[in-house]
């Protein structure tokens, strides 16, 4: 199984496909959220507790923060728009902040793990629904998309994160 895992700056996603099957590739159109319309990217918005553990992600992160009651917003964040971190800022590294919403901080590097673990399990899980197999994720040729634009820093910074 080959994989590509799209983290954009506002939508991101995945596809993958078979060895022997490469030309028939496969991306997700379902996010799990209250979402009508099909789509192969979910948004690019990371939920977390006040503790900085992960919540939800896409389009499910964003409907649970609108729906938040007015005692819990400080409870959570929402981060969005963070990739822009990694081509504006002059010094890159594992200390570098990401705000959220509501002024809270987490290490970008927090952000961006969280990001991969996502889309990588729903990756995973998506495999053994549609073809009632799981594969070993050690076995995956895993890709993860990058600007041309971006700097080496930038670049090292999405391989740690990974």
């Amino acid at each position: 199984l080959s994989a590509a895992l799209d983290i954009g700056t506002t939508f991101s996603g995945y596809a993958y496909s078979f060895k022997g099957r490469e030309k028939d590739i496969e991306g997700c159109k379902n996010w799990g959220a209250n979402v009508s319309v099909c789509n192969l990217k979910t948004p690019t918005a990371v939920l977390v507790n006040k503790d900085g553990k992960f919540e939800a992600f896409g389009y499910e992160a964003q409907e649970r923060y609108k729906s938040l009651e007015e005692d819990e917003v400080q409870m959570y964040s929402l981060y969005e728009r963070f990739k822009m971190q990694l081509q504006h800022t002059g010094k890159l590294d594992r200390d570098s902040m990401s705000m959220a919403s509501n002024q809270q901080s987490l290490p970008l590097m927090d952000i961006f793990t969280m990001t991969i673990r996502y889309l990588k399990d729903h990756l995973l899980k998506s495999v053994n629904k549609r073809h009632g197999r799981s594969v070993d994720s050690e076995k995956i040729r895993w890709v993860i998309t990058v600007p041309a634009i971006w700097s080496d820093a930038a670049k090292q910074f999405m391989r740690e994160a990974a």
